[in-house]
């Protein structure tokens, strides 16, 4: 590795320590999904290597509960440990990840998947259209969900989509139809208070709102103002006249786990670090080794629309 300092002639270069990989873990499982970890070795920021050979297709994978064994996941390439028994996790279950790698000390983790968000009430209404001349006038809808909090330290997330049918790819060069599916859209949260645009701005001491377009991907809280009570989250939203397929949103209101939480918001931390300062370290909670075991759970709301 060299450095060359502008403004100077002196050149220094600086043999950095051989790495030594280490076993890492991920498994970020939800309530609506079978169990899939992935299980692979760390990469060194100095060492070019071919990433595809660090994945471990020897491992034994297993899930337990406090009752017993639970599932035994199946290697299927790319690193993936699969259920191959189709098992799903359920809420509010304390989960237990043993890996074992040959040669290699065993990694465990124990995670549990927060119960269902129950809603209390939502509302949907058409609030107005864009200033776009037909036929491209898009629709303005607010949209406000109620919900229970549940006592103790609680993260959610709340995703809004739109339902889209045989859309065509640009990254394709064939443009043939691709299936349907859901795209989301970007919410403006300034009529909804303590909700952040972001894991990392949630936890600063006054969140933001909404990014510099006024619109949100990722509409994030923590439960700090209103633990153990009711609370409510209002997008606004704008929906495409030009839209197709069946005339209605999906809104996902996630209940995350700590770990989940703190393993997302480090590594955005970390992939947006200054360079000129320390790397933030990414949260893990794998014992003998590095990575993640964390869950969260989805609670689904359709909106029919006009």
């Amino acid at each position: 590795m060299t450095f060359v300092f502008l403004g100077c002639e002196q050149i220094i270069e600086i043999d950095p320590p051989e790495y030594n990989p280490e076993p890492v873990v991920t498994g970020l499982f939800s309530t609506d999904s079978v169990w899939t970890i992935k299980v692979h070795r760390s990469l060194g920021i100095t060492v070019r290597q071919d990433a595809t050979i660090q994945y471990i297709p020897d491992a034994s994978v297993r899930i337990t509960n406090d009752l017993g064994m639970v599932d035994v996941l199946e290697y299927q390439g790319n690193g993936d440990y699969v259920s191959s028994a189709g098992t799903i996790p359920i809420p509010n279950v304390r989960y237990t990840l043993h890996v074992d790698i040959p040669e290699e000390s065993r990694l465990h983790a124990t995670a549990t998947a927060p119960p269902r968000v129950e809603i209390a009430n939502y509302s949907f209404e058409h609030i107005g259209t864009t200033s776009a001349p037909e036929p491209f006038t898009d629709q303005i809808y607010r949209l406000m969900v109620k919900f229970s909090d549940v006592p103790g330290p609680s993260f959610y997330q709340v995703g809004v989509y739109r339902y889209e049918k045989n859309q065509y790819s640009s990254l394709d060069p064939s443009f043939l139809k691709k299936d349907s599916f859901y795209v989301q859209l970007g919410v403006d949260l300034s009529q909804s208070t303590g909700w952040a645009c972001g894991y990392v701005e949630a936890v600063r001491p006054e969140p933001t709102s909404s990014n510099a377009g006024g619109t949100c991907d990722e509409s994030v809280i923590i439960d700090n103002a209103f633990d153990g009570e009711s609370y409510s989250w209002t997008g606004i939203i704008v929906i495409p006249t030009l839209s197709t397929g069946r005339r209605e949103l999906l809104l996902l209101l996630s209940s995350l786990s700590q770990d989940y939480f703190e393993y997302i918001r480090t590594q955005r931390e970390n992939y947006f670090f200054n360079p000129l300062s320390e790397p933030v370290q990414v949260h893990s909670n794998i014992e003998g080794g590095l990575g993640v075991f964390a869950g969260y759970t989805n609670t689904t709301l359709i909106l029919p629309f006009d």
